[in-house]
């Protein structure tokens, strides 16, 4: 014995097509209000890279990321990126603290031509 026969799909109204057009357009907008900031973000933590570490030795991603007056998340997001785009690598730095002692930290090296 079949399946039976199928039910009838009911058939959108013009308003509800309309209505998903904008939801889906201002998802697209979103989306791309979002890259565009994840993009600036990036420019203003490689900018900050750059001032902090001339040598390209390497320099702490806290101090690129309080340079770049960038939020936890977003220069995660930013280094990240770059990381991706191979401008940049991950590394671990060492920066003074607090009384002139040493610690071992995240960080961030740009690529250079040799890199």
């Amino acid at each position: 014995m079949g399946p039976g026969p199928r039910p009838e799909r009911r058939r959108s109204s013009r308003k509800e097509n309309q209505a998903i057009r904008r939801h889906y357009a201002a998802r697209r907008r979103r989306e791309e209000a979002k890259e565009a900031a994840d993009s600036a973000s990036a420019a203003r933590l490689l900018a900050a890279l750059d001032a902090l570490d001339p040598g390209r030795q390497g320099a702490g991603l806290k101090q690129a990321r309080d340079r770049a007056a960038l939020s936890g998340e977003a220069a995660d997001r930013a280094a990240a990126r770059l990381v991706r785009e191979g401008v940049v690598e991950k590394v671990e730095v060492e920066v003074t603290v607090g009384c002139g002692a040493r610690r071992r930290v995240r960080g961030l090296k740009r690529r250079g031509l040799s890199g």
